[in-house]
């Protein structure tokens, strides 16, 4: 593996932790894109909706986080840690 790739795969990496540690810190409260965008920022700046919502699918996929099922404004879509992401926060000592 070329060392821009590793480094393209710890950056990856970083944004799903920093995905799953603003939802952790929002208890049931649910995250939008923006929120998420915000809540990951780095000194380089805002990751880009696109690249949140790549990533937010990913942990979906893990069932590290949820979709919040929203009766007002559902286009507007959130979402919340799950008990699995609640584990793996813990455990990663994301939750400090």
């Amino acid at each position: 593996m070329s060392e821009s790739s590793s480094r393209r795969h710890e950056e990856r990496e970083l944004l799903r932790r920093r995905i799953v540690r603003a939802c952790y810190l929002a208890g049931g409260n649910g995250l939008t894109v923006e929120l998420l965008r915000e809540y990951t920022r780095t000194p380089a700046g805002k990751p880009g909706v696109a690249e949140i919502e790549e990533h937010v699918d990913y942990l979906v996929g893990k069932s590290f986080i949820a979709p919040v099922d929203k009766k007002i404004s559902p286009v507007l879509k959130a979402w919340k840690i799950t008990a699995e992401g609640r584990d793996y926060a813990e455990a990663e000592g994301l939750d400090e």
